[in-house]
């Protein structure tokens, strides 16, 4: 049709396709990319479904709040910018035009960049166009009286809700009240397939309360109203956690499992998996498995993979080259793709997670710092998997080793079988090192001009007396007790500790905790590690306690700082390492 379009899909043979939603405001493809969907949509009716995102429906807006007289401030943003404030700002004059770049900046989420990359693709379809053919190129696609209004269009064809076998399509995602909740009725819907009947019908009979009247008029007691304005609602903030197009399902920016509400909702009407898009994260979608039920839910936004992509071609362009694919073939969600610097990514994801194969089953899964295994990094031999955590509107993302990411796995998804790791392969480079490096304890110098250091044998009785702290092998140092050179022995350590010596006893012998071994050591050989370690159970106020307290109340404090077994020593790394 032309140079620049709109072009011409192909569906593939038994192939159905699912646009999540949010069609404009990406860039110079605005018209094109619309009429493409609706074009596809007509000659496949069956086989091509398209969900209603937020920026889909807020394109109602346009006819009614330009021609009102008085600028209409959005109810469900207050911190929305005043329009003559923002003419000032802009130095743009009070008219259609300074009115639409408004709405579009100020309460459309499109900033700067959607009313140019309009009116740069209008250029490339139609020649020279001015401010004001962008303006009736915004009124004239949810015109029903216009010639080709093709935004309206689009959104007679689309739906909130879809059921394909088991799998859900929303474009926000469902909470406990949107779950069986349609605008203005009355009824909660317990079955799914009959709550997604319900909200499309609602939809398009707000549709055709739309086309009867799209403009602003004085209803009752003066207060304003238009078709489709509770549609126009359900598409924003003001509908809270009722709307399954705005509603946001990730906390703080990071992902969460939904209620047991939800799941609950769902699993009686054997949905098993939600797939969902508008909250972007990271550069692939984001799988949460819920172990108690099965359920996968796949958020697929990845419009804002990389925010420094390059802005010369399409000044709203924040995806960068990451691209990924959700398909869904038999019992398997698979997840293909690629990053923004070429590497490929992608797992197979069933209903019953006894049927995923390793690494693939790890996606979905949290780890113990709250991450969340997004894919697996395919292309080389060592396999990795991507982690990201969300915190408010950044994502922290890292590959991290396969053995890694099994050993952090929080408890409830899964330990063992699938996941097990055996000792042998649990070496330094697949797993963090703990904070404190033997570096970290070396004066700067020697870190930058390390020396070769020669070990004397020779012993150096004032190097020895001088010492504060000393440490001795359990096994190599304590000797019978009823002998005379196991006495000698117990007589001088606690010689040195009436000194004020700090004494630790260390031990590869796992069979005893540490504080099994501290008892054995005080009762048995007679060592006086009380007093050894009274200087590190102090009161916050300097006070220390009598003796008497520390058998009671203090003897984990007391075989912490006396004793260190090889166990103990391992578990403190794991710990540090995060894991």
């Amino acid at each position: 049709r032309g140079v620049w379009g709109p072009g011409e899909l192909t569906l593939r043979d038994n192939g159905i396709l699912v646009f999540g939603g949010d069609a404009p405001d990406k860039g110079t493809g605005d018209i094109r990319v619309v009429k493409i969907f609706v074009d596809l949509k007509r000659r496949y009716p069956d086989r091509v479904h398209i969900i209603l995102g937020n920026r889909d429906l807020v394109k109602l807006r346009f006819p009614s709040e330009v021609a009102i007289e008085e600028p209409w401030m959005p109810v469900w943003d207050s911190r929305a910018k005043p329009y003559k404030t923002f003419l000032e700002e802009q130095n743009l004059e009070d008219n259609r035009v300074g009115r639409v770049k408004w709405l579009l900046h100020s309460s459309m989420g499109c900033q700067d960049t959607t009313f140019n990359t309009r009116k740069t693709e209008l250029a490339c379809l139609n020649g020279r166009v001015s401010d004001e053919d962008v303006v009736k190129s915004y009124l004239s696609s949810v015109d029903p009286h216009s010639v080709d209004p093709w935004m309206l269009e689009f959104l007679r064809l689309g739906k909130i809700a879809l059921i394909i076998d088991d799998t859900l399509f929303v474009h926000g995602g469902i909470h406990e009240e949107s779950a069986g909740y349609v605008p203005g009725d009355p009824k909660t819907y317990n079955s799914v397939p009959d709550w997604v009947e319900a909200i499309n019908d609602w939809k398009d009979q707000q549709l055709r309360d739309y086309e009867a009247q799209p403009l602003f008029s004085a209803g009752e007691g003066g207060k304003l109203t238009r078709g489709a304005h509770e549609l126009i609602l359900y598409g924003t903030g003001y509908y809270g956690k009722r709307t399954v197009i705005y509603f946001n399902p990730f906390v703080d920016g990071n992902p969460v499992q939904r209620s047991a509400s939800v799941r609950t909702w769902l699993e009686d009407s054997r949905i098993n998996r939600l797939v969902t898009g508008h909250q972007p994260h990271g550069q692939s979608p984001t799988v949460v498995r819920h172990p108690s039920t099965g359920l996968l839910v796949v958020t697929a936004d990845t419009s804002r993979s990389n925010a420094n992509a390059s802005k010369v071609q399409n000044p709203a362009n924040n995806r960068g080259e990451a691209i990924s694919v959700v398909r869904i073939i038999g019992d398997c969600l698979f997840i293909q793709g690629e990053k923004n610097d070429g590497r490929p990514h992608g797992c197979c994801l069933h209903v019953d997670p006894n049927k995923d194969i390793m690494p693939d089953a790890l996606v979905g899964r949290q780890l113990t710092d709250n991450s969340w295994v997004k894919t697996v990094m395919r292309g080389s031999e060592d396999m990795k998997v991507t982690i990201a955590r969300g915190k408010g509107f950044n994502v922290e993302v890292s590959d991290i080793s396969i053995q890694q990411a099994c050993l952090r796995l929080k408890s409830e998804y899964g330990w063992g079988g699938a996941f097990a790791i055996q000792l042998q392969d649990i070496t330094a480079d697949k797993i963090n090192p703990a904070e404190l490096t033997v570096e970290a304890c070396l004066p700067e110098e020697e870190i930058l001009s390390p020396r070769k250091y020669q070990r004397s044998h020779s012993f150096k009785q004032k190097m020895f007396d001088e010492a504060e702290t000393y440490l001795f092998s359990y096994n190599g140092v304590m000797l019978d007790p009823d002998t005379e050179q196991g006495k000698r022995i117990v007589e001088n350590v606690n010689k040195m500790i009436e000194k004020g010596k700090r004494v630790i006893f260390i031990s590869n012998d796992s069979t005893l905790s540490r504080k099994s071994f501290f008892k054995k050591i005080t009762t048995k050989f007679g060592v006086q590690l009380h007093q050894s370690v009274e200087a590190a159970c102090k009161r916050p106020s300097g006070s220390k306690r009598s003796l008497s307290n520390y058998h009671s109340s203090s003897s984990v404090c007391l075989s912490q700082d006396s004793v260190v077994t090889s166990a103990f020593t391992c578990a403190w790394f794991l710990k540090s390492a995060g894991i």
